[in-house]
């Protein structure tokens, strides 16, 4: 009977991390917005619903595969430049970006991206996870905008 208060509390713990660890799957892949678990080379570990419908492609079509290979080409070199600050320069080990990913059907999708590197215990980073949001319609009016004030600053 002498062991059952610290089987009780590994128990607890246990479930406790099963609790948890259910309630991020569930928010994971409920989330209405775009998520993605990246490696620290670039591929993709896991992406949810909303990332795959905004991009076109299902989640066996992401997995394995470098983020680069979604992203617009232009905006390659600033996607892995914006993974290196978060991952060596940025106390908080936080950034945000903008930048296009290229959907299955061949259309640009905009997307604001809040990234956060995941670290062990001691600091040492893990993978990142991007957290997306996806802007084109945003981007579209503000390219309409920029059109009409362009055409009434000629006239």
């Amino acid at each position: 009977m002498g062991n059952s208060k610290p089987d009780s509390l590994k128990d607890d713990f246990a479930n406790e991390r099963r609790d948890a660890s259910g309630a991020f799957r569930l928010f994971f892949d409920q989330a209405a917005g775009g998520l993605a678990v990246i490696d620290l080379d670039g591929i993709c570990k896991r992406v949810n619903p909303a990332f795959c419908r905004m991009i076109g492609y299902e989640e066996d079509e992401i997995v394995g595969k470098s983020i680069l290979e979604f992203t617009h080409p232009d905006d390659r070199v600033k996607t892995m430049d914006d993974r290196d600050v978060a991952l060596n320069k940025n106390k908080n080990k936080t950034n945000r970006t903008e930048k296009r990913y290229l959907h299955k059907d061949g259309h640009i999708v905009w997307g604001v991206v809040d990234r956060a590197v995941a670290v062990d215990g001691d600091g040492t980073p893990l993978h990142t996870i991007g957290q997306i949001q996806d802007i084109t319609e945003l981007k579209r009016t503000q390219e309409s905008l920029r059109k009409i004030e362009d055409f009434h600053n000629r006239a």
